[in-house]
């Protein structure tokens, strides 16, 4: 696991992830919405980690999609620890 130095070692697994973002039942619509906006957007759970970003956050991470992010904490996700 890579050190983020301000974030805690503990993560929640990617199962558990999956469990609460099921609960929304119009996820695709929020989904939807929020790539339609240009600006990239994160919302993070109680531990730091991605819970959701859109395909703007995925893009300024070098990613191909949203679900490449989730789970990683925003640091991991930019790669910070490379730029000092």
């Amino acid at each position: 696991m890579p050190n983020t130095c301000a974030a805690p070692p503990e993560s929640l697994p990617l199962d558990l992830l999956d469990d609460a973002r099921a609960v929304p039942s119009d996820l695709g619509m929020m989904q939807s919405v929020l790539d339609a906006i240009p600006s990239a957007v994160i919302i993070l759970d109680s531990e730091r980690q991605v819970f959701f970003a859109n395909r703007a956050a995925a893009r300024l991470a070098g990613k191909l999609g949203h679900t490449d992010v989730q789970g990683m904490r925003v640091g991991e996700m930019v790669a910070c620890s490379m730029m000092s």
